[in-house]
C-alpha cells in the first residue's frame, strides 16, 4: 500500500472523512422534512414498509402489501388510502424515486430524501350518506350533471368521446341487465385505454363502480354522489361537480362521466322514460 505521505496532495482526504470511512459514520444528506395534515382510514396505523411504485408532480404511490398507498399534495384530496401533505413541498419527482424504499415508524414515514411527520394527522373517512332521494329526482340531477360534464369534455375530448363510446354503453347495458360475463369483457376493453396519466378508461371505471355502489347499497361514495343522490339542496351538485371536474386534465371528467352514466344506466325513471 502506498504511504500517505507519498501520495500528491490533492488526493489526501480530509481528516472527518477518513475517521467516517472507518467508524461508518459518514453522514447522508439531511431529509426533507415535511407535515402529513390527514390520513384515509385504510393506511396501516401501525409500522410498515414498502417501496415506491410510481410518482407524479403532485402524488407518490407507494406498495405496501396489497395496497397502494398515495402520498399527495392537497390536488390530490382525501381517500381511503392517501395521506395529504400540509404545504406544498414542491415536485415530488424530486423527493421519491421508484423503487426507494418507504417506511413508516414512531408516527413517522421516512425515505431515503424524505421524513414526513404524522403526528398531527387527522384521520380521514367518508361521511356516510343519508337515504336516497326518489329515482326522479336523482335522474333530474343526472341530467343536470351531464350537462355540466359535456361542456367540459367538449374542450377536452378523449376516447370516451370517440373509440370507447360503444364500449361504454355496451358495459352500461350489461351492468343494467346484470350480465356479468358481457359486463367483464367491456371493462377488459376499457382497462389501461385512454389518455391521461390515468388512463380515461379506468377513471370512467372508477366512476361507473361508485355510481353502481351508490345505487345498490348506498355505500360511502365521494360528495358527487351524496349531492346527486342524497342531498337535499341542488346547489350541492355544482359544487361537488366543480370540485370533481378541477382533478387532474381530464380524470376528474372521466370519472364524473362514469358516475353519472351509471346512475343513467340504472335509474327507474331513466328506464321508464326510454320505454315510453
Amino acid at each position: 500500500m502506498t504511504p500517505a505521505a507519498a501520495l500528491p496532495a490533492h488526493s489526501e482526504r480530509p481528516a472527518a472523512a477518513r475517521i467516517a470511512s472507518v467508524t461508518g459514520l459518514a453522514t447522508r444528506p439531511a431529509r426533507f422534512a415535511a407535515t402529513v395534515e390527514s390520513i384515509g382510514h385504510l393506511v396501516p396505523q401501525s409500522s410498515w414498509s414498502g417501496r415506491v411504485h410510481s410518482v407524479f408532480a403532485r402524488a407518490c404511490n407507494v406498495a405496501c402489501g396489497e395496497r397502494l398507498l398515495t402520498i399527495g399534495t392537497r390536488a390530490v384530496g382525501d381517500g381511503p388510502t392517501t395521506l395529504v401533505l400540509a404545504r406544498d413541498i414542491g415536485d415530488l419527482r424530486d423527493r421519491f424515486a421508484i423503487g426507494e424504499r418507504v417506511e413508516a415508524r414512531d408516527r413517522r414515514i421516512f425515505s431515503a430524501r424524505v421524513a414526513l411527520d404524522l403526528a398531527s394527522a387527522r384521520v380521514w373517512r367518508a361521511a356516510e350518506r343519508g337515504p336516497l332521494l326518489s329515482a326522479a329526482a336523482i335522474e333530474a340531477r343526472v341530467r343536470r350533471a351531464r350537462a355540466c360534464i359535456a361542456q367540459r369534455r367538449a374542450t377536452q375530448p378523449n376516447i370516451l368521446d370517440r373509440e370507447a363510446t360503444g364500449i361504454a354503453k355496451t358495459l352500461l347495458d350489461a351492468c343494467a341487465a346484470l350480465d356479468s360475463a358481457r359486463a367483464r369483457a367491456q371493462l377488459d376493453r376499457l382497462i389501461g385505454w385512454g389518455e391521461g396519466l390515468t388512463p380515461a378508461g379506468d377513471d370512467f371505471i372508477v366512476g361507473l363502480l361508485a355510481g353502481l355502489d351508490a345505487l345498490a347499497r348506498n355505500a360511502r361514495v365521494d360528495r358527487v354522489l351524496a349531492a346527486l343522490c342524497c342531498s337535499d339542496d341542488e346547489r350541492d351538485v355544482d359544487v361537488a361537480l366543480h370540485d370533481l371536474l378541477s382533478l387532474g386534465a381530464t380524470s376528474g371528467a372521466d370519472t364524473a362521466s362514469g358516475i353519472v352514466a351509471a346512475l343513467h344506466a340504472w335509474s327507474p325513471a331513466s328506464a321508464f322514460a326510454e320505454a315510453a
